[in-house]
């Protein structure tokens, strides 16, 4: 039998996607912030204000700052578009000392940290990918989103 709140929160999750792929912000090109040839260019998108900002996690992507949001009691959420190439994630936890561990979702992608320094871990995928990630076994999760533009 599946989880009715399980479900609506992945209907709203769906819904709230949809309306932040509806306000982008301005064009992060590959500068010095994103030096790396080959690389995928980072377009963050600037959610409403009606949303509060995340009191769990910062997130970069390739250098640049994505926007994250508290989007439910369960979930924080960052929504984003990239060109193709590979993507270096810097996810950093608030509110804590370091990482103690973390899951990064869906497992089958095989997706682990490179790094892990005090409160942030750095991963990369080699595509756009819809990621869950945990971390100190927090009940919030990151929902991080990216599509090619």
């Amino acid at each position: 039998m599946t989880n009715p709140g399980r479900w609506a929160s992945s209907l709203l999750l769906l819904m709230l996607s949809v309306m932040l792929a509806m306000v982008p912000q301005a064009h992060a090109e590959v500068t010095a912030e994103n030096p790396a040839a080959g690389t995928a260019t980072i377009i963050p998108y600037q959610p409403s204000a009606k949303y509060a900002a995340s009191v769990n996690y910062t997130l970069k992507a390739n250098g640049v700052s994505i926007p994250v949001i508290q989007a439910f009691n369960d979930y924080d959420y960052a929504h984003f578009s990239m060109s193709e190439g590979p993507v270096t994630y810097e996810l950093t936890i608030l509110n804590t000392d370091k990482v103690h561990e973390y899951s990064i979702s869906p497992k089958k992608l095989g997706v682990t940290a490179s790094k892990v320094e005090g409160r942030t871990i750095t991963f990369t995928t080699q595509q756009d990918e819809y990621l869950i990630v945990v971390m100190n076994n927090r009940t919030t999760r990151l929902v991080g989103r990216d599509r090619d533009p």
